[in-house]
């Protein structure tokens, strides 16, 4: 395996894109994948969707024993979810969970039972036949789909739904938010099928962070002989002839790596700006720029001493300032905490997430203005903060924040608007992005196929990627 030509390259480290690569290069191909993440790159030690069957039977597909899976903890509270007035744990255990909104919401436990009673039995009807439609790629399949789902017999879920108070429905709806990583997909009936369920309802600690977890596919990729290499922010070009990717050629490089099939792992918008421009490819590439990201996802972080922290703080929370304002920008934090190590005396790490409205004007000074607003809101939340919370990321210059520094685009301030520029989120749908490009070896994958239904979407991204591949590969061996 080396740079000059590989069967399968992989553009972006997204999971998805991970998977159908491991996938690959255990029947045999040979696969290059070009890593965008960098090993400092600063994200949230919280995943989910890893307790799943689904999940499960692809670590047994890779041949990944459990040993490998020790570095992921299951956590007791999957979150706490902080609104006006309620604080809520949401948790896997049904008969807990139970307790929980009978001690927030006396009057509605009732109601709360029948409409899990029912998202069971409609989960046990039709949640297989719903998987095996996605992701949608052609559209004899779309008009398949649709002609299905006007029959979904949902009604009853619908009109129990409706029957919930605006506040226990805000609650479900921070549920399959925080549990999908993505955005809701209207009507809810779906993600409520996926994700008011025991199995899908956990979330992990990473020991390490949650780069480990991508590390996990990487060894098992390179024991099947791919390779990994950097891309970090270096410069690449697509080549291309007719409607044919031949290669991709890093600036770094001299030369090109020539490929026999591309996968596009990066979010949408960026992969086919990075297509060649010619006649197959112009009106796809014009109709893409034209989708409008809803929003793109930011990190900040804090370091504070463990023993600042209320008792009672779990280690992923939600917060909601205004339960009647959109669920975006600083009206829906998301934090973790986690610890550098395991010393007692050591700082937690609070990461806290955020999502802007996509602009691409928006500039430092408003950033500052989130963050300075979000440490207020933590020294609330957190009494005993006092000038023990220290922001750590972006911080320029390497000295604290640095709002002020006279080289505004030095320390991690570059890195921080490049993570958020990588984790677009557009309007979730059941038919974009599209599977297919206007190119016939080239097909893009993560990390926006399929957003909505979090790593249950990646699996079965990566494995209907794999099918695209594998009977192009076959038609072409046979010719």
């Amino acid at each position: 395996m080396s740079l000059n030509f590989c069967d399968l390259l992989v553009l972006g480290s997204d999971l998805s894109g991970v998977i159908a690569a491991t996938l690959l290069a255990k029947r045999g191909m040979n696969v290059l994948v070009l890593d965008d993440e960098e090993e400092t790159e600063r994200s949230p030690n919280l995943a989910t969707g890893l307790e799943t069957r689904f999940f499960r039977s692809m670590l047994s597909k890779l041949m990944i024993p459990e040993s490998k899976l020790q570095i992921i903890q299951e956590n007791s509270v999957t979150c706490q979810v902080i609104l006006p007035r309620h604080r809520i744990d949401l948790v896997p255990s049904r008969s807990l969970l139970l307790k929980e909104i009978e001690r927030e919401f006396p009057a509605e436990r009732e109601s709360f039972t029948r409409l899990l009673e029912e998202t069971d039995q409609l989960r046990e009807k039709v949640l297989e036949a719903l998987l095996s439609f996605l992701p949608l790629t052609t559209r004899k399949e779309s008009r398949r789909f649709t002609r299905w789902l006007k029959t979904l017999p949902d009604q009853k879920l619908v009109s129990l739904w409706q029957g919930l108070s605006s506040e226990l429905q805000l609650f479900l709806k921070l549920q399959l938010r925080f549990l999908s990583r993505g955005t809701l997909l209207e009507p809810l009936t779906l993600q409520l099928l996926l994700y008011l369920s025991e199995e899908n309802a956990a979330s992990f600690t990473i020991r390490g962070g949650s780069r480990e977890l991508k590390k996990i596919f990487f060894e098992k990729l390179d024991y099947f002989g791919g390779l990994i290499h950097p891309l970090a922010g270096d410069d690449y070009q697509i080549l291309a002839k007719g409607r044919e990717v031949r290669g991709v050629k890093l600036n770094r490089y001299g030369f090109p790596t020539r490929c026999r099939f591309l996968l596009g792992n990066l979010n949408a918008q960026s992969f086919y700006a990075s297509l060649p421009r010619n006649l197959w490819s112009l009106w796809a590439k014009r109709k893409m720029a034209e989708q409008a990201p809803l929003e793109t996802e930011h990190l900040v972080q804090f370091e504070i001493p463990r023993d600042r922290l209320p008792g009672p703080m779990k280690e992923n929370l939600v917060w909601i300032q205004d339960p009647q304002s959109p669920l975006t920008a600083l009206n829906y934090l998301e934090l973790n905490l986690a610890s550098r190590t395991k010393a007692e005396g050591d700082p937690v790490v609070v990461s806290v997430v955020y999502r802007a409205p996509f602009d691409r004007s928006a500039d430092q000074p408003y950033h500052f203005s989130c963050h300075e607003e979000i440490q207020k809101r933590l020294n609330r939340l957190i009494p005993f903060a006092e000038d023990r919370l220290r922001k750590i990321f972006p911080a320029q210059n390497g000295e604290g924040s640095g709002e002020g520094s006279l080289f505004p685009d030095s320390g991690d301030l570059p890195v921080f608007f490049k993570r958020g520029d990588k984790r677009r989120f557009y309007p979730p749908s059941l038919f974009f992005p599209p599977l297919h490009t206007p190119f016939k070896n080239a097909i893009l994958l993560g990390p926006n196929l399929l957003d909505w239904m979090g790593m249950e979407g990646k699996l079965l991204s990566a494995l209907k990627g794999v099918d695209e591949i594998w009977q192009k590969e076959s038609r072409l061996k046979k010719g």
